[in-house]
């Protein structure tokens, strides 16, 4: 009765939507924890969509990996810019960029805040430039009464975050960043970042001293910036971004420390890069007494006495560059990276464990491309590491009609290859032995109606190491969107993922066929000036072998207040969750304060709502506020006192001195 009624009440609901999307939050609310491989990589991307918001990029004279940091625009929209923009020249008004093939009024409505259409500045004019940098510090505090911390921690269960940034008008910034994780101290110092970006005045040029983050070809051999598994959008489609790029996001593993170099010249592109790293690590001693390690230890947490002597165990030294090479739109590049440890790395070949190396160097070295041809991109990259093993990953993207796009992709990664630090678009994480073909296509039927599909199909020759046995699956994906005005929007999507996994019990059972099955229906509407309110329903169904399947659903509404020039904004919502297991678990992405990424899983039967205010204390001065609670329910009623409320606050503060960029 009381799944009938949400039922009932979301189709009310669903009548009149809210669709304008400029924020990133928004366009995040679609994706899921499933289809982001790194949260702290989408964190890193706020922060810098932020810092184009205060100082735009040039449009006029931006790079392709200038432009595509945006994440925006496709591989073929970047490409038609910059070859109209070669053939007619600088655009000065905005309505000049609907002349650009690929390009309509929405694209330049979804960019307008990030970039602007001026000359490039010379050395002179970065010399007469008085205005102000802009100084922004931001303090965050967050705790939740669902921390669960092991024996003697050395320090509270709250989170806090110091962040300090500096960004000029001339091309210089800096930052600096200290944060705390529930059980540690601030009296013994956990993690610290910082860097300082200079770009050379006049030119596409940049030294990056500190942290950063290297993004190579599609990932074969280095990719650490954000990356997104799956999905109906064709940016996904190909990895594209600057190579050396700063860090801004609190992971303690995924980044480089040391030196790094962008420069270019007429025709040729140049990188370059040094870093050494400390790794948190487990070390243990073969029969010749001599260190080694497994893993490196990505959760970051330092909060006893036994994880802290695990902290800098291993130290990573890695170098690597790129030389490459533009005619018109065409692109070639090649590739090298190397990586060393004061202590053997141990890798297990699978599935045979006598196949066992110990690893005290590694060394990746891949060639990508990129090939325009009017309404059509081609794409790719090859790699080798050093014993030889190969990977291989292309595509391409065409436009067969001003309303129709598709693109395809195709991964052929070796079973033995070794990645230093790569992430590409395939079903397992990171780069690992698997084939597959992914196909992508978008049809706009009318101004207000659109297609989105996807299927992928792929073979894993060692699903686990413990048999040779291969498996094969298949994943795919519709979305129908309808907007039937700027403030109304609504779309159903539907998702399917057939897989092979290990049995249960004995490692000598079968493989056993995993298929699973959501559908979401989505809508949001604006209201008026001031609220917006979004609804979803979704339901999910996991069905492993003859085991009876498990299923679950999700139904939540959120209101938000966001009016044009007062100080206070709001966000409510209000989540039921009922699932028969964690199989059926239901990934629901969640707004919090500004920079903190969640996409939290939901299983069990629960209750949630959480209430985010922003306040704009002053014109420089902001303050956010979140609390969230969840009372987990008994199945069978909802009056039932089955477990304690679960609560979790956080406060963030933020302060602004300097130039406001526009």
């Amino acid at each position: 009765m009381i799944r009938a009624l949400w039922l009932v009440i979301l189709m009310v609901c669903l009548v009149p939507v809210y669709a304008q999307i400029e924020e990133l939050e928004d366009r995040l609310a679609g994706v899921d924890l499933e289809n982001l491989t790194q949260a702290e990589g989408v964190e890193g991307y706020q922060i810098r969509l932020e810092q184009y918001r205060k100082h735009p990029l040039n449009l006029n004279r931006a790079t392709a990996e200038e432009l595509s940091e945006l994440g925006l625009l496709t591989a073929m929209q970047i490409e038609s810019w910059i070859r109209y923009r070669a053939r007619i020249g600088m655009a000065d008004q905005w309505y000049v960029l609907q002349g650009v093939p690929g390009w309509d009024w929405q694209t330049v409505q979804q960019i307008r805040p990030y970039v602007q259409l001026i000359r490039q500045v010379d050395w002179k004019g970065f010399l007469q430039n008085n205005e102000p940098g802009k100084h922004t510090l931001l303090i965050r505090w967050s705790t939740s009464s669902a921390t669960q911390l092991p024996e003697r921690t050395i320090g509270d269960a709250s989170q806090q975050l110091v962040r300090y940034q500096y960004q000029s008008a001339g091309g210089i910034e800096a930052g600096l960043m200290m944060e705390k994780d529930p059980g540690e101290s601030w009296r013994r110092p956990d993690f610290f970042s910082g860097y300082i970006r200079i770009q050379v005045p006049g030119r596409a040029n940049y030294w990056t001293i500190g942290d950063y983050t290297v993004q190579m070809g599609q990932g074969l051999i280095a990719w650490q910036g954000m990356s997104v598994a799956s999905g109906t959008d064709l940016t996904s489609l190909k990895k594209q971004g600057r190579m050396i790029r700063a860090y801004q996001s609190v992971g303690e593993s995924r980044f480089m420390r040391g030196v790094g170099y962008s420069g270019s010249k007429q025709r040729w592109v140049w990188d370059a890069f040094v870093s050494q790293q400390a790794q948190t690590a487990v070390l243990h001693t073969d029969r010749n007494n001599e260190f080694f390690f497994r893993s490196v230890d990505e959760s970051g947490y330092h909060r006893t006495e036994a994880e802290r002597l695990r902290k800098d165990g291993v130290t990573e030294y890695t170098a690597g560059g790129r030389l490459g090479v533009r005619t018109n739109s065409d692109r070639l590049n090649l590739n090298f990276i190397a990586r060393s440890w004061n202590h053997s790395q141990m890798k297990l070949h699978e599935p045979v464990y006598a196949d066992t190396i110990y690893l005290r160097s590694l060394i990746n070295l891949s060639a990508d491309y990129s090939v325009t041809r009017g309404n059509w991109h081609g794409f790719g990259e090859c790699a080798v590491d050093v014993y030889g093993n190969r990977a291989l990953v292309f595509g391409s993207m065409l436009v067969l009609h001003r309303s129709v796009e598709a693109g395809v992709q195709v991964r052929w990664i070796g079973r033995h290859y070794q990645t230093v630090s790569g992430e590409v678009l395939q079903q397992r994480s990171g780069v690992a032995a698997e084939q597959g073909i992914r196909l992508q296509a978008r049809w706009q039927l009318t101004s207000r109606v659109s297609i989105d599909l996807y299927g992928d199909l792929y073979r894993i020759p060692t699903p686990h190491f413990l048999t040779e046995t291969p498996s094969v699956g298949a994943q795919s994906g519709i979305r129908l969107h309808y907007q039937p005005s700027k403030q109304r929007s609504i779309y159903l999507r539907v998702v399917t993922n057939d897989s092979e996994e290990m049995g249960a019990g004995n490692w000598l059972s079968p493989l056993v066929h995993v298929r699973q099955s959501s559908i979401r229906l989505h809508a949001q509407w604006d209201i008026n000036t001031g609220f917006q309110m979004a609804v979803r329903a979704e339901k999910k169904r996991r069905a492993v072998g003859h085991e009876p399947p498990e299923t679950g659903f999700l139904n939540y509404a959120e209101l938000r207040y966001d009016p044009i020039g007062t100080r206070l904004k709001a966000d409510l919502r209000l989540m039921w969750v009922q699932t028969d297991g964690w199989g059926s678990r239901i990934y629901a992405y969640e707004r919090n304060v500004l920079h903190q990424v969640g996409f939290p899983a939901f299983s069990g039967s629960l209750i949630r709502t959480y209430l985010n205010l922003t306040w704009q204390w002053s014109q420089n001065r902001t303050v956010w506020f979140r609390w969230a609670v969840q009372k987990n329910i008994d199945n069978q009623s909802l009056n039932k006192d089955f477990s304690p409320i679960v609560q979790s606050f956080s406060l963030q503060f933020r302060l602004e001195l300097g130039s406001g960029g526009r």
